[in-house]
């Protein structure tokens, strides 16, 4: 953000890769692999834990919100939209729960009219999640909000072998 003769000003970062969305149409609507999901994960984690050590919350995270870069980067867009509408991290933490269960489940999402009894038991641990991940992730799933979820996902792996992860999964058959 900036001013210029009396108006604000924002500049943003022109993103040329693509939307997980569209990257599951590239892939004819199948699922990610597995590989590449966790490294989507991991990375929205990691970025969501960053900007709230520096209390910038994004407010609406989905899988629209997601870019993957030709070079395996992935990026979150969508931050500036949070200055408008809340402004607490238990959203985030909540839309990041619904992302990583669409990401890394293999059952859709429990109907959220459904009581919190039927919720549970419609909801199905993802293949390689910890105990304690998933402790978080249905709690956080079932609206019960825990400050360590990101923690919990966003991992110490390193970032260029996880960049290496998703570019190969851009390449190869099945995403």
């Amino acid at each position: 953000v900036d001013e210029h003769q009396g108006q604000l000003i924002v500049t943003l970062e022109w993103l040329g890769g693509i939307t997980v969305p569209q990257l599951l149409n590239l892939n004819g609507g199948q699922r990610l692999s597995p590989a590449a999901a966790r490294t989507i994960v991991q990375a929205v984690a990691s970025a969501l834990s960053y900007a709230h050590l520096h209390d910038v919350y994004h407010g609406s995270i989905d899988t629209s919100s997601i870019v993957v870069m030709e070079n395996g980067a992935i990026k979150l867009r969508g931050f500036l939209q949070g200055l408008h509408w809340e402004t607490d991290p238990k959203v985030d933490r909540l839309g990041f729960a619904n992302l990583a269960y669409k990401l890394l489940g293999d059952s859709p999402l429990p109907e959220s009219h459904l009581g919190p009894r039927a919720r549970k038991a419609a909801l199905r641990q993802p293949p390689g999640l910890s105990r304690r991940q998933w402790d978080v992730l249905s709690n956080a799933l079932l609206g019960r909000d825990s400050p360590t979820l990101l923690s919990e996902f966003s991992g110490e792996g390193d970032i260029a072998a996880s960049r290496h992860t998703i570019t190969n999964a851009l390449k190869a058959e099945p995403v």
